[in-house]
């Protein structure tokens, strides 16, 4: 148990809110970042009762307005933070960074992305998403000191089908090269990890700067789309379309995920790219790895979360409402 004060941005998001979740559970004192709190938008699986009883806090702060975060790591007196990436920071979140250390933080945890293939130097044209995300990474290992920063690379998102909602709805799901391959982690396992590492510090992290994170098995959009239709009751039918519409949906995609403008198009490239002709077989597909890597994300959700990966099926089940 830690009574560490710890920073938690983002908890709006399923990531985020597990974090922050999982740092209470383990003793923290848990300060939420969100650009405003004037009227204070809802956490996931918290109720205003639930925060109130457990003595969480809110503070003003913005990660890509340095000052605001200087202010709340001032403010709180947090030693401990938790941050994703803000794609649209122009330095890669260099000032932000620097804010988080000036002010008092000692640790921090950054959500990153498995597109970065380990040893591997990302391009920024053909791989905007793992260039911006590398970039970010370079800059809290350029400013914290060994040992006090973790970086977590998560596999694909379940909640990624989300964006099949409008679809799912009228029983027929249009998608591109529907048997591409995926790992589809529960943002709730990815949270759980990140916000145990976040509040345990270094000791922690187990001696690792860099946590692969991956879901219990490689499944086809196809099959998705399926297990999705079983939970819910529903008889869904798969249509794929060609990659002009696909490219369209996948951009459109990017766009609402917080993806600058810029960088839709090449986001969308590089993922469509991914998907072409790759099998389990493959060593990378869907943004994950194959062989010894994918066993480790595999494993590492039990060993940083202290709970077994939850099945696609079983996420689903939890995220009934908002596919309905």
């Amino acid at each position: 148990m830690s009574s560490t004060k710890t920073l938690i941005f983002g908890a709006t998001d399923a990531v985020g809110s597990a974090a922050a979740r999982t740092a209470h559970e383990r003793g923290a004192k848990v300060i939420l970042a969100s650009r405003g709190i004037s009227k204070p938008p809802p956490i996931p699986r918290l109720t205003s009762a639930q925060e109130q009883a457990g003595g969480f806090e809110r503070v003003q702060a913005d990660l890509l307005d340095p000052d605001s975060v200087r202010a709340a790591v001032t403010k709180s007196g947090a030693k401990h933070a938790f941050i994703y990436a803000a794609l649209q920071s122009t330095d890669y979140m260099r000032a932000t960074i620097e804010a988080l250390k000036s002010a008092g933080i000692e640790f921090v945890v950054f959500l990153s992305s498995s597109s970065i293939q380990h040893d591997k130097k990302p391009e920024e044209r053909s791989s905007p998403i793992a260039y911006k995300h590398r970039q970010i990474e370079k800059n809290i290992a350029d400013i914290f000191e060994l040992q006090r920063w973790v970086t977590v690379r998560p596999g694909w998102f379940a909640s990624n089908t989300l964006q099949w909602k409008p679809m799912i709805a009228d029983g027929e799901v249009k998608i591109l090269y529907p048997d591409a391959t995926f790992d589809l982690i529960s943002p709730e396992d990815i949270g759980r990890v990140c916000g145990a590492v976040t509040v345990g510090g270094w000791k922690a992290a187990k001696g690792k700067d860099i946590i692969y994170l991956c879901g219990p098995e490689i499944r086809s959009r196809r099959d998705a789309i399926a297990a999705i239709g079983k939970v819910l009751g529903k008889d869904l039918r798969v249509t794929a379309i060609d990659e002009d519409a696909g490219f369209e949906k996948i951009a459109s995609h990017f766009a609402g995920a917080g993806v600058p403008e810029s960088a839709t198009n090449d986001a969308a490239t590089f993922l469509i790219n991914v998907m072409k002709g790759r099998t389990p077989g493959d060593t990378f597909t869907g943004c994950i790895f194959i062989g010894p890597a994918y066993k480790e994300g595999q494993n590492n959700i039990l060993k940083y979360g202290g709970q077994k990966a939850a099945t696609f099926e079983e996420w689903v089940a939890e995220s009934r409402q908002d596919f309905v």
